[in-house]
């Protein structure tokens, strides 16, 4: 009851019953950045200290496809912890939206196919996180929260918190499935 999308979604992007348990993300060519409606499920953050993680299967990401979770304010400010697939290797990315700007503060490689992607904030600052086993997490980026309040941004809708996929390719054949999404406070 508490997740939504957004714009119209695209129902045929998500499936839970393609592999029981899970959510499985079909990847969009419409991103976070474009004003339409991406494969994207999130919940409202609802207090200024929290941790949400996710458990990711990236077994079937396909070249350049992208997958992970975001803090989404709006297209233009949102901060991602990203899985992409490149020359056959699976990397976890941050990548920080503010306006014009698109910047990736720090990169992993990832040794296996299973990732668990977090995003953690105080009242002063998000941190994007991975880890491949749960327990040791790297942090990738710590980014100011004020770049996503309403009132540095505008707007009214507050900070999303939630997973998506994304593709350059029109016809591209992979997902990412998502076996569970916690949201600590």
């Amino acid at each position: 009851m508490g997740w939504m999308s957004l714009c119209n979604p695209d129902y045929a992007s998500y499936s839970l019953t393609e592999r029981k348990g899970w959510l499985r993300l079909h990847p969009s060519t419409t991103d976070l950045s474009t004003t339409a409606s991406p494969t994207f499920v999130a919940r409202r953050q609802t207090e200024l200290n929290f941790s949400a993680t996710a458990l990711f299967d990236l077994s079937h990401l396909t070249e350049g496809m992208q997958t992970g979770m975001t803090a989404y304010a709006a297209p233009l400010n949102h901060y991602d912890v990203v899985a992409e697939k490149r020359n056959g290797l699976i990397f976890i990315k941050s990548q920080v939206r503010l306006g014009q700007t698109c910047h990736c503060e720090k990169e992993i490689a990832l040794s296996g196919n299973r990732a668990y992607l977090r995003i953690t904030s105080d009242k002063d600052f998000y941190y994007l996180m991975a880890s491949p086993d749960g327990i040791d997490f790297i942090q990738l980026a710590k980014m100011e929260y004020r770049f996503l309040s309403t009132e540095t941004i505008g707007g009214f809708t507050g900070v999303m918190l939630g997973v998506f996929a994304q593709s350059d390719h029109e016809a591209d054949k992979g997902y990412a499935d998502a076996d569970w999404f916690e949201y600590i406070h």
